[in-house]
Parts: structure tokens; C-alpha cells; sequence
């Protein structure tokens, strides 16, 4: 070996355990405020939203087919699922529900009028399908002993081009169509 082997191979050797970098994906927009000297409006809160393991985790999980799912290591969300949900979903309703101001249940400062809870079953991301979303979710008024409304909603976005960047902006269509779902079945948005 001349003495240049070792260095060489130590070289290579490191380079071959660099990873890809990670690639970071929001489904959040930028925040929208309400103007101030406004009327206050009745709060509603937007939350917990309960997400699936399977999905609730860093990385993007597409479906390859019927029984096999790929978790994407260097494709990841910017922020919990479980944190993101409610925000996009809180943006949508107060575009949909101007009556109302929503907020998401870990940013309540006081007691609120009503509250929106939602059980995400699944989303679905697929190159080849683009994203559907399955949730159960219900509408309960803060002076009401059951929900108002109590209702299951599915929606689907397909893709608008290839890639990543297509798949989550598919994934944040369907959250904006779940949200319109949800508008269209409460009194108050109508």
C-alpha cells in the first residue's frame, strides 16, 4: 500500500456515509390576521385533531399500492401533522364562515363558543392518485350537551404536476375541500 491508500480510502469512506439532503414541505400558508377595531366574533376552536400513526410522523408516507406504503426518509413536513391540520383548516373556515372567528385549540386565550373536533382516518398520497383525505369530525356549540352536527367527510385532490412539491400542494387541497365540507354543513356558513 503507498501512503496515499489510506487517506484515500478514509476519504471515500466518509463520503459514501454523507446522506441526500432533506427536502422540507409545509401545507401552511402564511398566516391570515384579523383587522383590529372589529366587532368581536364568537370563537370557535378548531382542534385536538387526532392523526394516524402511520401518517402522524416527519416523513412523507405515499401509498404505492393496495397494501404497500413507502415512508419518503428525506422528504419531510416542516411540522407535525397533528399541528398543521388544524392551521390549514382553521385558514380555510375563516375564509368559508366570515361570521366567525376560528382559532386552533392550543392558541384559545378564552373560552370558546363552539368547537369543531376531527378524527383523521387517512390520507392517502400517491404519485399516481394524488391525496384523499378521510375524517369523522363533529360541531358542538359550548351550550349544547351533543354535537350540532356529527358528520364524515372524504375528499380528493388529484395531482397538478409531478413531484413532491405536487403531491403535498395536493394534500393541502383536500384539507381546503374537507374544510369546505364542513362550512357547507354548518348553519352559521351558510
Amino acid at each position: 500500500m503507498t501512503r496515499w491508500t489510506i487517506p484515500a480510502v478514509l476519504l471515500f469512506a466518509l463520503c459514501a456515509c454523507a446522506s441526500a439532503p432533506e427536502h422540507l414541505y409545509s401545507l401552511e400558508g402564511s398566516p391570515q390576521m384579523q383587522a383590529s377595531g372589529e366587532t368581536p366574533l364568537p370563537i370557535v376552536v378548531v382542534g385536538p385533531v387526532n392523526v394516524p400513526e402511520l401518517i402522524d410522523r416527519p416523513q412523507l408516507v405515499l401509498r404505492e399500492d393496495s397494501y404497500a406504503v413507502t415512508v419518503h426518509e428525506q422528504e419531510r413536513w416542516a411540522s407535525p401533522l397533528k399541528e398543521s391540520f388544524p392551521a390549514v383548516i382553521v385558514d380555510e373556515l375563516q375564509r368559508a364562515c366570515p361570521k366567525r372567528h376560528f382559532t386552533t385549540w392550543s392558541d384559545v386565550p378564552v373560552a370558546a363558543d363552539s368547537r369543531l373536533r376531527v378524527n383523521v382516518r387517512n390520507l392517502d398520497l400517491s404519485f399516481a392518485d394524488g391525496a384523499t383525505l378521510s375524517a369523522d369530525w363533529s360541531y358542538r356549540t359550548s351550550n349544547a350537551p351533543v354535537p350540532v352536527v356529527q358528520a364524515s367527510s372524504q375528499t380528493h385532490a388529484g395531482m397538478d404536476g409531478n413531484g413532491y412539491m405536487a403531491i403535498v400542494a395536493a394534500a393541502r387541497r383536500t384539507l381546503a375541500l374537507f374544510a369546505d365540507d364542513v362550512a357547507s354543513r354548518l348553519s352559521d356558513c351558510r
